[in-house]
């Protein structure tokens, strides 16, 4: 929304609206430089805003743009949470789980002094205790495929491949659901312990990417009654990989360092999807 800009900046908007970027805001009426001529200046914002570009818009609030556009905002879950008003002070309570966090919005004057918001009484449905599948990035020391008959920290497998591996590594399994499970209230998907970054597809549905704990993910829109098939790409820091490349027996390194940050003797971090691996059913 800015009424001025730079041919230099003009040459790149132009660039993006021939790529079919959406671009949406003001049209700038004058240079923001003293360098440019004022006629390649009107021609680029004539090329660009005059040309009859489907993507390019004018004075339409962005909201708007990426709705036509069926681009719709990273989240829409607002709720009331517990409050109490004392002493002119408004006092939220909140119960954060690790690294978690919350927009803490105040919408409008309230008619109470306090409220206590409904608790989220949450369900065990299952939980996945069947054989995994893990298939490892190849070319970084482990086999490409294995299966865990239970889920622990690579750091605690006998292979060096996998003890030592960092990367890339994705678990495949299945779940069964019963009809009676979907009729009412949310489905969702608790991981348990992850080291230290999950990606979650349900049968063939991106669920999303979680960073921190707690790793809960809503899966209810990929889920269905009978058979459902699990994915969880896990991704680790690459610290084990570089105590491994240092170990006396190492007979190949897979990491390159311009110094040596680490020593043999160093303890491993745990990595990989330690879990319980839950699926619960949590009330609106």
């Amino acid at each position: 929304n800015i009424r001025r800009a730079s041919v230099y900046v003009l040459k790149k908007i132009k660039e993006f609206a021939d790529a079919g970027v959406l671009i949406c805001g003001y049209r700038p009426l004058k240079s923001a430089s003293n360098m440019d001529t004022e006629e390649e200046f009107n021609a680029l914002v004539a090329d660009i805003w005059d040309s009859g570009r489907p993507n390019v818009t004018v004075g339409v609030p962005a909201l708007e743009v990426l709705q036509k556009s069926g681009i719709e905002p990273d989240f829409t879950s607002v709720e009331p949470v517990s409050y109490t008003i004392a002493s002119g002070r408004t006092i939220v309570d909140l119960q954060l789980d690790q690294h978690e966090s919350v927009f803490v919005m105040f919408l409008e004057d309230s008619e109470t002094d306090s409220y206590e918001a409904p608790s989220k009484a949450r369900e065990e449905l299952l939980q996945i205790s069947s054989p995994w599948n893990v298939k490892f990035k190849p070319g970084w020391g482990a086999p490409e495929s294995v299966t865990f008959k239970e889920l622990a920290s690579w750091t605690e497998n006998t292979d060096d491949g996998i003890k030592y591996f960092s990367g890339p590594a994705t678990y495949s399994n299945t779940f069964k659901l019963k009809a009676k499970d979907l009729k009412k209230g949310r489905i969702m998907l608790d991981l348990g312990d992850v080291r230290e970054l999950a990606v979650v597809t349900v049968n063939g549905k991106d669920c999303g990417t979680y960073l921190f704990a707690p790793f809960v993910v809503d899966i209810t829109d990929a889920v269905k009654a009978g058979v459902n098939t699990l994915e969880v790409k896990v991704v680790n820091m690459w610290h084990n990989r570089l105590v491994g490349d240092v170990q006396p027996d190492a007979d190949k390194t897979y990491t390159y360092t311009q110094m040596k940050f680490v020593n043999c003797t160093e303890p491993l971090t745990p990595s990989g999807l330690m879990g319980p691996v839950k699926v619960l059913r949590q009330e609106n």
